[in-house]
């Protein structure tokens, strides 16, 4: 039997147009299955439906170095986008350009190198890797999507990579790089999972907050634990800091996940949302901001 595996990117980027948020996520990506047999796709998702592409494994190529891919027709890498898509369901053409990549020094979470007892050497995720490859960078350009337009113009754009087989039984995903200049914070990123082993079931969390210059990092192996994990709270602490985020969006879009290497099951995507975030210290609360275009992912 051959090792089941998925490795895809999480690319999103969104501006304001016509007074509201237009948000657009592509996800590009090659599974491996159990019996072998290795797929490539490209999912398309904005804030009112998502799109999948198959694609032959040949047409997909990412290189292990950097972050250059393509998919198809379609190519991704530090400079921008360049997308040509057309199908029954999605006509899909454009070029997105890319500012200098804002990345964190270390992987988001990881399997850790060091040795730590017990569970909190897990990430959330459980058996993979996920990497950050840029909080935050500016997008410009214009794409056409089913004949309407989208026009980004000074936007927002956000990259993360991931790595594994299959997602935890239940997770939260979310991200924002859009606050208010007033509030000090310049991004955040936060993960939870409900992870199972044969032998037992536990939660693991991993977070990275910018605020006021400073980067806070929460993580299982640093100690912190998921208070509540549910559809729309989540509650993480570590020490005297605790991390509350609040997902108020509504309808969201069906997302495929792998599971066994395999793009079979889905989740409940936002792809730009209201979230609210607290982050306290002790009784200090340091920021309460609701953020009107974070993204946000459960399942």
């Amino acid at each position: 039997m051959k090792q089941e595996h998925f490795e895809g990117w999480y690319i999103r980027q969104q501006a304001a147009q016509d007074g509201r948020i237009r948000a657009l996520a592509l996800i590009p990506g090659c599974h491996t299955d159990e019996n072998g047999v290795k797929t490539a796709i490209l999912q398309v998702v904005t804030t009112e439906k998502s799109y999948t592409v198959m694609y032959p494994a040949r047409s997909f190529r990412a290189d292990p170095k950097g972050f250059r891919i393509r998919c198809g027709r379609n190519y991704f890498s530090k400079s921008g986008v360049i997308l040509d898509i057309e199908t029954r369901e999605l006509s899909l053409h454009g070029r997105l350009y890319y500012s200098s990549f804002h990345s964190p020094k270390r992987p988001a979470f990881c399997f850790l190198k060091r040795r730590m007892p017990g569970p909190g050497c897990m990430i959330a995720g459980g058996g993979g890797r996920n990497e950050i490859v840029s909080i935050r960078h500016r997008v410009c350009g214009r794409i056409t999507l089913n004949g309407t337009p989208m026009v980004f113009r000074n936007g927002l754009g956000y990259i993360e990579s991931e790595r594994r087989a299959s997602l935890p039984r239940r997770y939260m995903r979310t991200q924002c790089n859009s606050f208010r200049k007033e509030s000090g914070v310049n991004g955040l990123m936060a993960a939870a999972a409900e992870i199972s082993l044969p032998w037992m079931t536990f939660r693991s969390c991993v977070c990275r907050i910018y605020y006021q210059g400073r980067g806070y990092r929460m993580a299982t192996c640093l100690g912190a634990r998921v208070l509540r994990m549910s559809e729309r709270l989540t509650i993480i602490r570590q020490g005297q800091y605790r991390l509350i985020i609040h997902c108020m969006g509504k309808n969201p879009v069906r997302l495929k996940v792998p599971v066994r290497g395999s793009l079979k099951s889905a989740a409940d995507l936002y792809v730009s949302c209201p979230v609210r975030y607290i982050f306290c210290r002790g009784s200090e609360v340091l920021f309460y901001e609701t953020a009107e275009g974070a993204g946000y992912q459960y399942g």
